[in-house]
C-alpha cells in the first residue's frame, strides 16, 4: 500500500474512532492480520488435521508447538504472545469473513514478516520488536482516546490464567471496526454515484429526444404552409431549431400564413436568400 493509502485510512479511522494513530501503529497491525490469514490457510490446507462440527480444524498440542517454532511465516505472529494467535485452536474470529474479503487475493507467504536483522521502511513500518507488545495498548487507544482514563490494563503476559486453555471471545478491536464501516461506505457510495449516472444518462436522453420531436415538427408545419424542402424558407428552418425560443415561437404560431411570413422575414434578416 502506498503511503497516501495508509494517510487515507489513518483519517478515515479517526473519523470513525475518535482515536488517532500513525501508519506505522495501523500498518503493523494490517501486517498482522494478514499473517493470521495466511496461518488460517494453512491449516485447512494441512492433511494431518480434524474436523469439528463447524469445520473448524482441529489438532493436537504437538502440532500447535510444532507451527509456533517452526513455521517461518507466523513464528513472529506466534513468538510475541499474541492472544489472537491462541484463539485460533478454538475457532475462527468473528472478523473472518472481512480477513477473506481485504487479503483472499493477496499472497500471504510470510514475506512480509518480519525477520531479526532485516530493515524496513522506517517511514511505514514499525519495530516489529515491539510491535506486538505495544499495539494491544496503542490500539485501546492514545491520550486522545476516551479509553485513555478508564483505568483498563493490559494483562500480563505471565498470567497464571493460560488463554490457550479459554473459550473463543469476541473481539472489539477498533481496527476491524474501521475496516467494516469503511467497507460498507465505500459500497453506498458506489452504488449512489451509479444511480446518479444512470439518472444522468436517462435525463440526457429525454432532453435529446423531446429535440428531436420539436426539429420533426417545425419541419412538418413548414411542409404544411406549403414551403419546399429546397426554398430559403425550409432551409430557415434549421436556423431556428438552433435556437430553442425560436422554434417554440415558430411552432406555436397559429396560422401557416403567420408562420411563412415569419420564415421569410428571418431570411432577410440573416441573408438567406
Amino acid at each position: 500500500m502506498s503511503r497516501e493509502g495508509y494517510r487515507q485510512i489513518c483519517a478515515k479511522y479517526l473519523c470513525a474512532t475518535g482515536l488517532m494513530h500513525d501508519t506505522k501503529q495501523l500498518s503493523g497491525r494490517i501486517r498482522t492480520l494478514k499473517q493470521m490469514y495466511g496461518f488460517i490457510k494453512d491449516m485447512h490446507t494441512d492433511s494431518g488435521l480434524g474436523r469439528d462440527d463447524q469445520g473448524w480444524p482441529t489438532a493436537s498440542k504437538d502440532w500447535w508447538d510444532k507451527k509456533q517454532s517452526h513455521c517461518n511465516c507466523v513464528v513472529f505472529f506466534f513468538s510475541q504472545g499474541c492472544p489472537e494467535s491462541k484463539k485460533l485452536k478454538w475457532g475462527p474470529p468473528e472478523y473472518f469473513d472481512l480477513l477473506e474479503h481485504c487479503f483472499q487475493d493477496v499472497a500471504v507467504d510470510g514475506s512480509s514478516a518480519f525477520i531479526p536483522g532485516q530493515e524496513v521502511d522506517e517511514a511505514l513500518y514499525e519495530d516489529e520488536a515491539q510491535g506486538f507488545e505495544e499495539e494491544e495498548e496503542e490500539l485501546q487507544g492514545t491520550e486522545n482516546s476516551p479509553m485513555s482514563s478508564s483505568g483498563h490494563k493490559r494483562s500480563s503476559s505471565t498470567s497464571a490464567k493460560s488463554t490457550a486453555d479459554s473459550p473463543i471471545k469476541k473481539s472489539k478491536s477498533p481496527m476491524l471496526k474501521v475496516m467494516k464501516q469503511y467497507l460498507h461506505m465505500s459500497a453506498r457510495q458506489s452504488a449512489q454515484r451509479n444511480m446518479f449516472l444512470k439518472k444522468l444518462g436517462s435525463k440526457q436522453e429525454t432532453a435529446e429526444a423531446k429535440l428531436e420531436d420539436a426539429i420533426k415538427k417545425a419541419q412538418q408545419l413548414a411542409k404544411q404552409a406549403g414551403l419546399d424542402e429546397s426554398s430559403p424558407e425550409f432551409y430557415a428552418v434549421s436556423h431556428i431549431c438552433n435556437n430553442e425560443a425560436l422554434m417554440k415561437f415558430f411552432i406555436n404560431m397559429e396560422t401557416s400564413e403567420g408562420r411563412v411570413a415569419f420564415l421569410r422575414r428571418y431570411c432577410k434578416e440573416k441573408n438567406l436568400d
